[in-house]
């Protein structure tokens, strides 16, 4: 059965997965600096209160503004914490990102990595998941807001409840004073949370891109070096579909060698399977089913550095896709691709005595390169 497909926002947690203490460290300090933006307009309430009773003082009324004061002042402390806390987590975990991303590249299969063009791979690797950056920056701090309405009603609650729930009835000056000062102190708040909300459809795009590049399968990969005696290379009944789904096999069971030294040459009809042997010999992808040993060693139990340095050490086996006579005249060997199978196979002069698709192939190029362009 195939796995579910992991949501975006599971995914964006995710990528924090070892940055959770700054997470929480963050959110936290954002969460109280709001709290604390609340305190000046309870102090500058309690002010007008006094005021309304006649009892202010000179002496009071410098105590609340001071309390004001120092309650704005601490809001702006812990809001810089906050943004730096939360800026601090989100460089970490774009360096993080770019790791895994160039790890995936080095380890998918080549052939899923062609299917993006190096103008895509930049762009995800340096752009989009740039645009992580402000979001995961900012999003905690400023996502901090959303508690502020929350908190703002709890205080009209606490003041007289029919100011939070908007109820008719007969209110003090100093309580409609409060009302309209975190009335509009929301206004601001719900402001940035829409900032916010689109922020998150920026980084729901480019995580969505993000995880087709990092879902990529990933080729096997044995931690120690296999020990060959000779670099043969030969493929056993292999199959290959490029979608694994058996109607779209394009190879069926196939089993040349190809010996130490040798020279192969591949030809056949378009569409046949010649580039797809030759991309599975160099493991682009891994066979469906079956083998492909080089030196007797299974592909799959190589590392790829080490498949990377046996192409080029001595005697190495060399195999091109031909499409020219004069090419495949003086292979060791040549194979015919058709429709996913090896149709025939020999030498140049065995070949050319067989009725098939070689003996066709030749008889059409010598014709082609037997054409002149005659002069006028």
């Amino acid at each position: 059965m195939e796995a579910k497909k992991k949501s975006w926002t599971s995914a964006l947690f995710a990528y924090a997965e070892g940055e959770k203490s700054r997470l929480l460290l963050s959110v936290v300090l954002s969460v109280l600096s709001v709290m604390l933006g609340l305190v000046p307009f309870y102090c500058m309430y309690r002010l007008i209160c006094l005021m309304a009773a006649g009892t202010a003082t000179a002496a009071l009324a410098v105590k609340w503004c001071l309390l004001a004061l120092a309650a704005y002042a601490a809001k702006v402390v812990l809001f810089g914490l906050s943004t730096g806390t939360s800026h601090a987590m989100a460089y970490t975990i774009l360096e993080g990102l770019r790791l895994r991303l160039a790890d995936r590249f080095l380890h998918a299969p080549l052939g899923n990595v062609e299917n993006h063009t190096i103008g895509e791979i930049k762009t995800m690797m340096v752009d989009k998941i740039e645009t992580l950056e402000p979001p995961l920056a900012h999003m905690i701090p400023e996502g901090g807001h959303v508690v502020l309405p929350v908190v703002s009603i709890i205080a009209l609650l606490c003041v007289d409840w029919r100011l939070a729930l908007a109820n008719k009835g007969v209110i003090t000056a100093p309580e409609a004073a409060l009302a309209v000062m975190l009335s509009i102190s929301m206004v601001g708040s719900l402001a940035k949370l829409e900032v916010f909300s689109e922020n998150m459809r920026q980084v729901k795009f480019t995580v969505e891109g993000l995880e087709e590049f990092l879902e990529m399968p990933e080729l096997s990969e044995p931690a120690e070096r296999a020990e060959i005696s000779h670099t043969d290379v030969a493929l056993r009944d292999a199959h290959f579909s490029y979608t694994g789904e058996e109607k779209d096999k394009v190879l069926h069971g196939i089993d040349p060698t190809l010996p130490e030294g040798s020279f192969t040459a591949l030809i056949g009809p378009s569409g046949g399977g010649k580039s797809t042997v030759a991309k599975l010999i160099a493991r682009f992808w891994d066979v469906t089913s079956g083998a492909i040993t080089i030196g007797g060693v299974n592909v799959k139990d190589m590392p790829l550095s080490q498949q990377a340095i046996s192409a080029l050490t001595r005697g190495k086996a060399i195999i091109t896709i031909a499409h020219r006579l004069a090419t495949v005249q003086n292979a060791d060997q040549i194979l015919v691709v058709d429709d996913g199978r090896i149709a025939h196979h020999g030498t140049h002069d065995q070949l050319v005595k067989q009725e098939g698709l070689y003996r066709r192939f030749t008889a059409i190029r010598q014709l082609a390169e037997g054409w002149r362009i005659a002069a006028e």
